[in-house]
């Protein structure tokens, strides 16, 4: 990689863990797709940092770094065909119009990660609707993909009466002490069991009914 200078085992503790300077060490192998996929921003970033930052990479590597706790991470990338002849981002991904999300060839629209990279399920599920809408529109229509997937459901407006509602406390989860969770990255919220849970539940007074009450109106209403 351009730029960025080879570091074996026998040179790692002098040239990192000894340097002056900062220093961004990627494992590398040819194997890793994640890590070719990086590769033109590593180089980036020994270009752009140049003198100030040492930037190296461990080829093959099998080092062993002692470490208390390890937060791990997988980047991916998509696969896309070389005969696909769409034309693509620094990073591998597929490049679209920001407003139509149109490649490069007429026609041929593309949502998800293969555009933004990693990201999260609603995301990927907006990306395709927004895309679903330009195809539609791309296609004669007027872009509205709305549809209802189940009947519309009536509320009961009345809820009943529970005496001493007013008196009943709210039931909080089960978290750790603060002793126990600044020794690890664990769970620190368990939620509620089986039983705070369905109390809290039977708290509920069907906020949603609150669109179904009746405006007030005031006599500038009139």
């Amino acid at each position: 990689m351009a730029g960025v200078l080879e570091v074996t085992d026998a040179t790692f503790e002098q040239e990192v863990l000894k340097s002056e300077q900062p220093v961004l060490v990627d494992f590398w192998a040819v194997w890793c797709g994640p890590c070719k996929a990086i590769a033109p921003v590593v180089e980036s970033l020994a270009a752009t940092y140049d003198g100030k930052l040492k930037v190296e990479y461990v080829p093959g590597s099998e080092h062993v770094i002692p470490a208390d706790t390890v937060i791990f991470a997988v980047g991916q990338r998509p696969e896309i065909p070389e005969d696909f002849d769409v034309e693509l981002t620094a990073r591998g991904l597929v490049e679209v119009d920001e407003y139509s999300l149109e490649t490069s060839i007429e026609g041929v629209f593309a949502a998800g990660d293969v555009v933004s990279g990693t990201a999260s399920v609603i995301q990927a599920i907006a990306s395709a609707r927004k895309t679903a809408s330009a195809v539609d529109k791309f296609l004669g229509g007027k872009g509205n993909i709305e549809e209802k997937l189940a009947p519309e459901s009536e509320w009961n407006p009345w809820i009943g009466k529970a005496g001493d509602f007013a008196s009943e406390q709210r039931h909080e989860p089960c978290l750790h002490n603060p002793e126990e969770r600044v020794t690890n990255f664990c769970l620190l919220d368990n939620g509620l069991d089986e039983e705070n849970a369905l109390a809290e539940a039977g708290r509920c007074l069907n906020c949603n009914l609150r669109l179904k009450i009746t405006p007030v109106k005031f006599w500038g209403s009139y």
